[in-house]
């Protein structure tokens, strides 16, 4: 897979906002919780470390995403395809005519 690392810029731009505003958020959260209420200053504060770590966890994730590059495949080597129809109490009718419409379908074109 080809990665063209310009093109996830907006991407990278994002997650390195994502950082600074991370970097000056948490020391500013843990200088101001308010220890005279310990149980719910600390859960807070663990709560906001974890999406902290997870959300910068997904931006490095994403640091190098890449886009396959398109091809099409050869005639007479397309894919099987499942088509599942799920229902729950819908009227017999509706589902038949369900089914004809997916039956009718002109796969691949």
């Amino acid at each position: 897979m080809k990665i063209n690392l310009l093109s996830n810029w907006k991407l990278r731009s994002s997650g390195l906002l994502v950082l600074l505003a991370t970097l000056w958020y948490l020391p500013w959260l843990l200088s101001h919780l308010n220890w005279a209420v310990p149980w719910l200053a600390l859960p807070f504060a663990a709560a906001s470390l974890m999406t902290a770590a997870m959300t910068l966890a997904t931006v490095v994730d994403h640091w190098q995403i890449g886009v396959p590059e398109k091809h099409r495949v050869p005639q007479g080597q397309d894919p099987e395809v499942a088509v599942i129809v799920p229902t729950y109490g819908e009227p017999p009718m509706m589902v038949y005519e369900t089914l004809l419409s997916v039956l009718t379908q002109d796969y691949p074109k």
